[in-house]
Order: structure tokens, then C-alpha cells, then sequence
């Protein structure tokens, strides 16, 4: 029987694994399909949100999306980068995991990575409202503050502000 604190990581690796794959079906979204990577990146998205927690589609997406940071370098956006480490720590976690021989489901792979990915996380979101703190971050002139938001209501609706 399992006991709750690996039954709750187990349905946190079921959510994180359905996030991960929507987070790179909408970065597929803003990208043509002109690459076997961004192919392979959207079946594998698609077949990881129909089997989510599969560690094995997990390490897939990862992989690929690895490969597909690596092809847009230096030029890939600051959300592929921050995946890109995130898929770095997944794809590590499970090399060591196999190798020390310690990891006995996903539960337990997602009780390992959990810590990993919220440091990373934190870790981003400081360094991006610290480089943003200066008195011309709303001045649409030079910053991308006002711009931003338009841009990202715009991708979903018609609407267009004056």
C-alpha cells in the first residue's frame, strides 16, 4: 500500500508532467514546424499529455528539448533557456538515479526534482525583476513593460489596444 506523502508526490508528477507538456505545446505554438525537432517535440508533448507521469516521455521531451535550445542558440528565448535547465536537472536526476540505482517510481523521481526545479525557478524570477527595477520600465519608448502584456492578450484574441 502506498502511503500518502508518495501518493501526493505520485499526482504532483501527473500535473507537473501535463504542465510541461502544454508549456511546450504553446512554445510549438509561437515556432514554425520547419525541423524534426520541433516535429518530434509536438508528438512528443501530445503523447506525454495522453500518458502524463510517463518518465519515459518525460526524459523524451526533455531530451528534444534540449536539442531544440541548442539549435537556436545564442538567439532562444529566456523561457526555452529556463526549460532547457530544468530538462538539464531531469535528465541528470535520472542518470544518477540509475546509476546509485535509487529511484523506485515516478513519486520518487518527482519527490528528487521538485526541490531542483523551484530553486531554478526562484533562482529566474529574481534575476528577471532585478534587471527589470529602473524608472523606464513602464516607458514603452525603450522597455518592453507596456508592450508585453498587449502582445500576449493579442496572441489569444483579436483585440487590439489604441
Amino acid at each position: 500500500m502506498q502511503d500518502k506523502g508518495s501518493a501526493s508526490a505520485g499526482s504532483q508528477m501527473l500535473v507537473f508532467s501535463t504542465l510541461w507538456g502544454v508549456a511546450t505545446l504553446y512554445h510549438i505554438k509561437t515556432v514554425p514546424l520547419d525541423t524534426l525537432t520541433n516535429l518530434l517535440l509536438l508528438i512528443s508533448a501530445f503523447l506525454l499529455l495522453r500518458f502524463p507521469g510517463d518518465r519515459r516521455l518525460l526524459l523524451l521531451l526533455a531530451g528534444l528539448q534540449l536539442i531544440d535550445m541548442w539549435n537556436y542558440l545564442p538567439r532562444g528565448s529566456n523561457h526555452w533557456l529556463h526549460t532547457s535547465f530544468i530538462n538539464g536537472v531531469i535528465l541528470l536526476l535520472f542518470l544518477t538515479s540509475r546509476i546509485r540505482d535509487t529511484q523506485r517510481g515516478p513519486a520518487d523521481f518527482f519527490h528528487t526534482l521538485s526541490p531542483y526545479v523551484r530553486h531554478l525557478t526562484l533562482v529566474l524570477y529574481f534575476f528577471a525583476v532585478f534587471q527589470k527595477l529602473n524608472v523606464d520600465f513602464f516607458n514603452p519608448s525603450v522597455s518592453c513593460g507596456a508592450v508585453l502584456p498587449e502582445l500576449f492578450v493579442r496572441s489569444f484574441t483579436d483585440i487590439h489596444f489604441s
